[in-house]
């Protein structure tokens, strides 16, 4: 039987001197960032090609967004796992060693009966505990002349009675933390993602029509995009709109205020810029032949 490949959302990702959780959000984060006219403006600030309307319209937190920018810099160009490798890990990733076994000290065979171990487990407390993010830690005596079947099988169980959890970080925390990451549903960010890319190949459609191209809820399953209003598809074409119009706007929501080192949250951002989405959906158009051209992979955004 073929074992189905781990979520992105569940993988961890280690440095050399870094490390972080649930790498697949900050590829969603870095789309969405491709989506935002506030991140888009800071851009061309940087570039020095804004207009002077453009510089009249900036919103009154732009000092805010040009950090952030400036940190993560252009996502147009470049493919993601270049951008985390330079920018992304960086930022978003824990700053310190990857989570190891290690040795505390050694007992040996001697007429002590109390050797001292305070020296040893000082220096494992101030070193590799405190490098490796101050995780969960069980520390266990193993009689190494133990066959080591025996030694493996014992210290599994010890394990079991202690649940592997999510790595306990309170040491060089990263810049920007995932919002509330206990109730993240990357369904849901995915699908509001997918609402506004419709939006922009098509700003013309109808809602409905927009949420069937974007499989948003389940009502779409129920409509063909040919699909012709009368009394047996109104119902549905109402509400896949009122589905499609709350998402489109989370959407956008959430990509301003990515903007702002905030992700993922569709809370209202009171300085958004308004979305252009005939615009958006030229540079969207061009960003996905240059990702075709690149080989960028996004298989993530297919769940």
């Amino acid at each position: 039987m073929k074992k189905t490949p781990p979520s992105p959302f569940d993988l961890h990702y280690y440095g050399k001197e870094a490390f972080a959780l649930k790498v697949g959000y900050y590829q969603l984060w870095f789309e969405y960032l491709a989506m935002s006219p506030s991140y888009e403006l800071a851009r061309r600030c940087r570039a020095k090609v804004w207009t002077h309307k453009e510089r009249a319209s900036k919103p009154a937190d732009f000092d805010r967004v040009l950090e952030v920018y400036d940190d993560l810099d252009d996502v147009r160009r470049i493919l993601f796992e270049t951008w985390w490798r330079e920018r992304g890990l960086k930022h978003f990733g824990y700053q310190g060693k990857r989570p190891s076994v290690e040795k505390v000290a050694d007992v040996e065979r001697s007429n002590d009966k109390e050797p001292y171990l305070g020296d040893a487990t000082k220096k494992f407390m101030d070193g590799p505990w405190r490098e490796q993010g101050r995780q969960r830690t069980m520390i266990i005596a193993i009689p190494i002349d133990m066959p080591r079947g025996r030694i493996i099988k014992q210290v599994k169980a010890l394990l079991g009675k202690n649940p592997a959890d999510e790595p306990t970080l309170h040491l060089f925390p990263a810049d920007y933390p995932l919002v509330d990451d206990k109730k993240l549903y990357d369904k849901a960010f995915i699908g509001y993602l997918k609402a506004l890319w419709a939006r922009c190949a098509n700003p013309k459609d109808h809602l409905w029509e927009i949420g069937a191209e974007a499989k948003i809820g389940e009502t779409y399953k129920r409509l063909s995009l040919n699909a012709v209003r009368n009394d047996s598809t109104a119902g549905d074409m109402d509400t896949l709109k009122t589905t499609t119009h709350r998402a489109i706007d989370r959407g956008k929501m959430i990509a301003e205020n990515a903007a702002r080192g905030i992700f993922p949250s569709f809370k209202e951002c009171p300085n958004a810029i308004p979305f252009d989405f005939k615009a958006l959906g030229k540079m969207r158009a061009n960003r996905i032949d240059w990702q075709k051209a690149n080989g960028e992979n996004l298989d993530i955004l297919k769940r």
